[in-house]
């Protein structure tokens, strides 16, 4: 009896009717949203979601011609992988960038990154986005990334603390 349309000789053999599919074209993979929403024809740049609320970054930049160029901005979003920052001025295009990265109210929780710019756009105001691959995190920076990204979630959807986070003893 034919299983989905092949003999048993024919599924054992692997002489079936069906072609191959075609070599990708895209090495990056799909992002899950995409691939559960059937999007198409979009190739991702990005490995990570991104959170879209403003993050203090302050940066400081090397210039070989120009000494360093320092300098505090919001992210307009971030991820475990990278930041997107808009500047009034240019910046060279694969410029080394130290990153303290504010996590949270006031300084307690800051995370010193390196990253690249990874890519540059003029937009219609005149402002240059910069998006910023950040140099890959350790297992400290990750995690403490990733507990403040759960714990911004939560709040936003008006659950209680983030498991994580460390609160205060009640008072009796």
């Amino acid at each position: 009896m034919p299983l989905l349309g092949f003999s048993f000789n024919e599924i054992m053999t692997k002489k079936t009717t069906t072609p191959s599919p075609p070599p990708p074209t895209n090495t990056r993979p799909q992002s899950e949203l995409r691939y559960a929403t059937g999007s198409t024809g979009f190739v991702e740049q990005r490995r990570s979601a991104r959170l879209n609320i403003p993050i203090r970054i302050e940066y400081t930049l090397s210039l070989s011609n120009a000494g360093e160029n320092k300098g505090s901005v919001f992210a307009k979003d971030i991820s475990i992988g990278g930041c997107l920052i808009e500047l009034n001025h240019e910046l060279p295009p694969d410029a080394q960038m130290g990153l303290s990265v504010f996590l949270g109210d006031g300084d307690t929780q800051v995370l010193h990154l390196t990253g690249l710019v990874a890519r540059q756009h003029l937009t219609t105001n005149g402002l240059y986005e910069y998006g910023i691959a950040f140099d890959p995190l350790t297992h400290k920076a990750r995690k403490q990334f990733t507990d403040f990204c759960f714990a911004k979630m939560y709040e936003m959807v008006g659950l209680k603390n983030w498991p994580n986070v460390k609160q205060a003893p009640k008072q009796k």
